[in-house]
């Protein structure tokens, strides 16, 4: 029993820093709520040539999803932060 514990814990803190590890360089820039706002966060950022990566952090049971709750958690490169902000600022 301890001995499942243990390692339950190990394998949760070793996935727990490779997350961190692998999105050190990535900033949390924008969450959208819905399909249609996202689509219209990407698209901006797509026309600058942003590069992104999209976390939906509430997408556990993907039977009860409807486009409209849906969050998606936008990130971008540290280096581009600024060129991403200056990018949903405009229009």
């Amino acid at each position: 029993m301890y001995v499942f514990i243990i390692v339950f814990i190990s394998v949760f803190v070793i996935i727990t820093l490779l997350r961190m590890y692998v999105n050190r360089n990535w900033e949390l820039i924008y969450t959208a709520f819905g399909h249609e706002l996202y689509s219209r966060i990407r698209e901006k950022l797509d026309r600058k040539g942003i590069q992104i990566k999209t976390v939906l952090p509430n997408h556990g049971d993907r039977g009860k999803i409807t486009e409209h709750l849906t969050q998606y958690d936008i990130y971008v490169k540290k280096t581009e932060k600024n060129l991403a902000a200056e990018a949903l600022q405009k229009e």
